[in-house]
């Protein structure tokens, strides 16, 4: 029976290299004369980019997602064997709306940005322990990174783009069995001045 694999932010540089390596052990299965042994299904905000339209030509089932909505995470992980999960913290720092909501609600927008993607990661370990019966052993990969205000014993206490991440792992770790990858700057990813845009040719 295939294992059930859901990727949340399938589109961007690690959700899609992981889809990458689960398509690759499909095809060699195929070319075996075996079934697949892994059901895709990734989960982005945008599933009419040219990443998620090339990813569902590759049999990826595409869901559009929305991570402040708790109740929907939960349907569409129910059952899966394994999630990878990634967490974006300068889509909210950078978008003109959000830059409006951190104003109205007078905080600066590092620290909203901060405040969405922990709560975004809070919905995603709920769900993620809802599941946590169909889960292998260690079938929770987190991408994370170290926390800035800890590790600098308090000099850093604004580098919110690591603590939020850094934050939320404890709590994922009391809710499920998780793995955690620490991972360092994906300057594609960040498309701000010194970073270089890639094609979706690129990521996939």
């Amino acid at each position: 029976m295939p294992k059930s694999i859901a990727i949340i932010g399938i589109t961007g540089n690690q959700g899609s290299s992981v889809a990458l390596h689960y398509l690759s052990l499909n095809s060699a299965a195929i070319q075996s004369g075996d079934a697949p042994p892994y059901i895709i299904c990734g989960l982005t905000r945008n599933p009419a980019s040219p990443v998620a339209i090339h990813l569902k030509s590759q049999s990826v089932e595409i869901v559009k997602a929305d991570l402040d909505d708790a109740s929907m995470l939960i349907s569409t992980l129910k059952g899966a064997n394994l999630i990878f999960s990634v967490t974006n913290y300068w889509e909210p720092f950078f978008r003109p709306d959000c830059r409006v909501k951190a104003k109205q609600l007078g905080v600066s927008p590092r620290k909203y940005a901060y405040d969405v993607e922990y709560a975004q990661g809070r919905n995603i370990a709920d769900a993620a322990a809802a599941t946590v019966d169909t889960l292998d052993d260690n079938g929770f990969i987190v991408s994370t990174l170290s926390h800035a205000t800890q590790c600098s014993n308090g000099k850093y206490r604004e580098l919110y783009h690591f603590d939020a991440k850094a934050d939320v792992f404890p709590e994922l770790a009391s809710l499920c069995t998780a793995s955690a990858s620490r991972r360092g700057y994906i300057f594609e990813d960040l498309g701000i001045g010194v970073s270089r845009r890639v094609s979706p040719r690129t990521l996939i």
